[in-house]
């Protein structure tokens, strides 16, 4: 298992271990924890000047780290093995869960053929055409 260290830089160069199977959502609950004491959300801005790339692996960019990417583990990015200096930003707002994605939707996302997709969609109704909602122009 491959780790990589967190340095944050606005709390005196706080170091933090952290391994790359943990998400990122977990890693700013540990830091709101340790370091406020607190359940309120934690803002992350990396202070790299480059982005950090790997092929086949998400980009992690200088600049405040998405909401979006709370779910992903630390794996997804290009990070084994790297020390990487942030600052950290205690906010307002509450600490919140995200979302997963409903398993019982119709197709989950992906693509069926007409002739594999379910039955029981409702097939949208024929427009029905009369000539008093469109009179003719003259």
């Amino acid at each position: 298992m491959s780790n990589f260290t967190f340095v944050i830089v606005n709390h005196d160069n706080k170091i933090f271990n952290v391994s790359i199977n943990e998400t990122i959502n977990d890693f700013r609950k540990k830091l709101a924890k340790e370091l406020f004491n607190s359940e309120n959300y934690i803002e992350l801005e990396y202070l790299g000047k480059t982005p950090i790339r790997g092929f086949g692996k998400l980009t992690l960019e200088p600049g405040n780290i998405p909401e979006i990417y709370n779910n992903c583990k630390f794996e997804r990015f290009n990070v084994s093995n790297k020390t990487i200096h942030i600052n950290i930003v205690k906010l307002d707002k509450k600490h919140t869960e995200p979302s997963k994605q409903n398993s019982n939707s119709v197709n989950n996302g992906i693509y069926l053929p007409p002739s594999v997709r379910r039955n029981d969609v409702v097939k949208q109704v024929e427009f029905k055409y009369e000539e008093t909602d469109f009179p003719a122009l003259k």
